[in-house]
């Protein structure tokens, strides 16, 4: 590390999704960014660990708790220059408390570690931490050349939605390599892998027209009083999707299954035709695998948990940055399956998709035409000023309320939907139920995407981005001081190795705040992790679930509640992990999470009922994490020199739009007029003039050798080097064909990279990937 240079644009601290995408951005407009993190792990607050991890980082937060943060480092007087000061950063963070973690079943007998009798490749060797990557594959993967998606069941809908790694150099690793256990892909794009087991991510139809969209339709062409009951009746079999998984997109949510109620804990049958339809094949009858804490402890490599699980809109700003910026190939995602909430004392299915509001018996015709209405209006709504300018200021609630929705539709809409609360403004409200329907059937039945090992592979693929383009990293470095000069303005800081690194601006996380700075109005987010023994509403396949739970009696706050099972690759077979989020509002979060457990989960001081039907809770884990969100980005670096940025962490949303939003306002200020994280440059497009056997001594590069001695085209250092080819694909890119909503249309990513690639090109690349994959295989069996 002697070689380090001291000199850099900017220097971030810490590794959060704020910082991640900051580093990307500025780092491929040709920045030098130096990011450091005082833990072992990328991610910060956003980490994902296995289980070891996860026990490694709750004995940690714990000493930390007992760590005086105004413990500061010194720092030598002979590092500071005449005028200078050192502005101390604290040591340790501080952003978790009231951690709480339990087991509730017995150690029991030590499990032996299972050898395998033969195995050509060598064992691979454990994952360095100053390497992006801290998503662990399950052990079960023998096969190292398929997918790992489970295979139960034919019509199960688990694979990825999107395989988005390529080969990558040997000095950074991708997450699939770290994994051992995901395909190459050669084109790197969703949608467009060519494994036999990768579920295909591009829009359902070829028009890109969303379930919304088509309700939208049905809404406009029909009327109620019109409409009869039998040829109601009639509509969800004409509307409903065929069964035909292998070449179509079909609807990855089984039909409509008893409602669980949460009081009685046993299933509720609207009629006896769904009772028989969900319990042939459900594992409500199977009996449940016991579990060990020495069973559990042996799979810790096939854990996945998160500190802060989020979703992906899948039309967010998140996925226009993977997309655009071609990020998105580090990563897989799936889609979320179902849709559920808690109304009336049950769990309920919420009706999101066309095939969801015709097959639906929740919610009567009647009100099947209202909500199909209702979603026309709000596709277009800011075309319709007049029919709600009157409830601008006030709640959504009477907004519902005047267009005729009744009180299943109004919590439909607001706690599922529109993800919003009853003091909400109607201008809001609106806002996100148009944001959530344009998420609709992009990539899936529902509006979300999850990223598969977990949330924490993010912030990790934009850091390899960064690093692709000569960003350096140092984790466990931290900064002991910022160096601050007579003008107030900081000039770089001292690393805790005792180095002087100089900057032009500093971006730290909202955990690295000086005690200088002004205290800011912060909050709490309560969260927990539970590990079950089944899901929370069981169908008989595996589902990937968003359940939000509405305010209820001692638990003021709306809980959002995220289910992943096996295929996610977040826990082993026949477990399952929940995650429950919400705003804090009593002291510790188990306090706040104690009404909701009562109400989804087994009791957890009672012998374990084989007859119920509710999971239960086998190990679970409760923390409140600093929210400072809410808080103006004014207020957050208050106090500190003009050329200091801070980020806020992840918060209690359940996507992505504030940290992208964040990190793109502050890469505007410090880089005004430059492109936020452009694409980047693909291989095959990279152009290398008069290469050829006949020349050997062309240098490949964008430009002829032979032209250096020629003055005309000499071109000065700090101006661009532009081709004819180049201009044509630039004019390409800035002419985008729109749709009819006036969204551009991205033709070179996810939708149309398939289409761009001829079927000739696919059969190259492809023999020439297996051409490789042979000399590997030969490489390592003479190794």
């Amino acid at each position: 590390m002697d070689d380090l240079p001291t000199e850099y644009d900017e220097i971030i601290i810490g590794t959060g999704l704020q910082e991640s995408i900051l580093g990307a951005g500025l780092a491929r407009i040709g920045r030098a960014v130096l990011q450091i993190d005082r833990n072992e792990y990328y991610g910060g607050d956003w980490a994902t660990f296995n289980l070891n991890g996860l026990e490694t980082w709750i004995e940690s937060n714990r000493q930390n708790e007992s760590n005086d943060n105004d413990d500061v480092m010194s720092v030598s007087a002979d590092l500071l220059e005449d005028g200078e000061r050192i502005v101390y950063l604290p040591r340790y963070g501080d952003t978790v408390s009231n951690l709480e973690v339990q087991w509730f079943v017995s150690e029991g007998e030590p499990v032996p570690e299972r050898r395998r009798l033969f195995n050509r490749l060598p064992e691979a060797p454990a994952v360095s931490p100053d390497l992006p990557g801290d998503g662990a594959p399950p052990e079960d993967n023998d096969d190292s050349q398929q997918v790992p998606v489970p295979q139960e069941g034919a019509n199960l809908p688990e694979e990825p939605v999107a395989n988005m790694a390529e080969p990558q150099s040997a000095d950074v690793p991708t997450m699939a390599d770290q994994s051992n256990a995901l395909e190459n892909v050669e084109d790197g794009s969703i949608g467009s892998s060519t494994d036999a087991g990768v579920f295909s991510a591009q829009p359902e139809d070829s028009n890109d027209v969303s379930d919304a969209e088509a309700l939208a339709q049905d809404a406009a062409e029909e009327s109620v009083p019109a409409a009869s009951t039998q040829d109601a009746e009639k509509e969800p079999a004409a509307a409903a999707p065929t069964q035909d998984a292998a070449s179509e997109t079909v609807d990855p949510v089984p039909q409509e299954s008893p409602g669980v109620e949460a009081a009685a804990g046993e299933p509720v049958a609207e009629d006896p035709a769904a009772v028989d339809g969900v319990s042939d094949g459900n594992e409500i009858n199977e009996p449940r695998k016991q579990w060990t804490q020495n069973l559990i402890k042996h799979e810790w490599r096939k854990f996945n948990i998160d500190l802060s699980p989020k979703l992906m809109f899948c039309r967010g700003s998140l996925i226009e940055a993977l997309i655009e910026s071609r990020v998105s190939r580090y990563a897989e995602f799936k889609a979320i399956t179902r849709t559920l909430t808690f109304i009336n004392g049950k769990i309920e299915k919420v009706p999101c998709s066309r095939a969801d509001v015709f097959s639906s018996k929740y919610v009567t015709m009647l009100e099947k035409r209202i909500l199909m209405k209702f979603i026309e209006f709000c596709l277009h709504y800011q075309e319709r000023q007049l029919e709600y300018e009157e409830y601008l200021n006030k709640p959504f609630v009477e907004f519902l309320k005047f267009k005729k929705l009744t009180s299943t539709l109004q919590h439909f809409v607001i706690h599922s939907i529109a993800m919003v609360t009853q003091d909400t403004l109607t201008e809001d409200g609106l806002k996100a139920t148009h944001h959530f329907l344009k998420s609709l059937g992009r990539y899936g039945n529902t509006a979300f995407l999850w990223t598969l090992y977990g949330s924490g592979e993010l912030p990790q693929c934009f850091c390899r981005m960064c690093a692709v383009f000569n960003g350096i990293y140092m984790l466990r470095c931290t900064g002991k001081g910022l160096i601050v000069d007579a003008e107030n303005k900081c000039k770089g800081i001292i690393s805790s190795d005792g180095r002087r690194l100089i900057c032009k601006n500093i971006i730290m996380d909202h955990s690295y705040r000086p005690s200088l700075a002004s205290a800011a109005t912060t909050s709490l987010v309560s969260r927990a992790v539970f590990m079950t023994d089944r899901s929370i509403w069981p169908t008989g396949q595996e589902e990937i679930s968003l359940l939000t739970v509405p305010p209820l009696e001692g638990s003021p706050q709306t809980i959002q509640v995220i289910e992943l099972p096996y295929g996610t690759y977040a826990c082993p077979k026949d477990l399952f992990i929940i995650h429950l989020t919400c705003k804090s509002h009593h002291k510790t979060a188990k306090e706040d999470f104690r009404q909701v457990c009562k109400l989804l989960f087994q009791p957890t001081d009672s012998e374990d009922d084989a007859n119920c039907t509710k999971p239960r809770i086998i190990w679970s884990m409760y923390f409140n994490m600093v929210d400072m969100t809410g808080v103006e980005e004014e207020e957050l670096k208050e106090g500190l020199p003009g050329n200091t940025e801070v980020t806020s962490g992840p918060g209690c949303s359940i996507g992505y739009e504030h940290a992208v939003q964040q990190a793109k306002s502050i890469f505007e200020r410090l880089c005004p007029g430059e492109d936020f994280l452009p694409a980047v440059p693909d291989p095959d497009d990279i152009i290398i003039e008069n290469q050829s056997h006949d020349n050997p001594g062309h240098k490949p590069g964008f430009e002829d050798n032979a032209s250096e001695n020629n003055e005309e085209s000499k071109t000065p250092q700090n101006e661009d080097i532009k081709s004819p080819e180049n201009e044509d694909i630039c004019k390409e890119n800035k002419e985008k064909p729109q749709d009819e909503s006036g969204e551009k249309i991205d033709t070179g990513t996810i939708e149309g990279m398939t289409e761009e690639l001829s079927i000739e090109e696919k059969k190259a690349n492809t023999s020439e990937i297996n051409a490789e994959k042979e000399c590997d295989n030969t490489f390592d069996e003479n190794s």
